[in-house]
């Protein structure tokens, strides 16, 4: 996969999202702390999964994006 030249103002905005998102995940485990009920702790749990996965997808997006394009040596994404 290639990406074309992706302009700084989308990059910077990746970053910015990247960085809010590991925020998500810090105040989530906090609350997940906090919680004793099993039920809303699981679903909590969910959530910092979901988050976790978009931290990863915009992390791979941003290397990609910058030209590192060999993650995976020489496997395909």
């Amino acid at each position: 996969m290639v990406f074309a030249i992706v302009a700084p103002t989308l990059v910077s905005k990746i970053e910015r999202i990247i960085d809010l998102d590991l925020e998500v995940l810090k105040l989530l485990a906090e609350l997940a702390e906090d919680i004793d009920d099993p039920v809303l702790r699981n679903l909590i749990a969910n959530m910092v999964g979901e988050e976790n996965g978009n931290v990863r997808f915009f992390t791979l997006l941003l290397l990609l994006a910058n030209g590192n394009n060999n993650l995976t040596g020489n496997r395909r994404l």
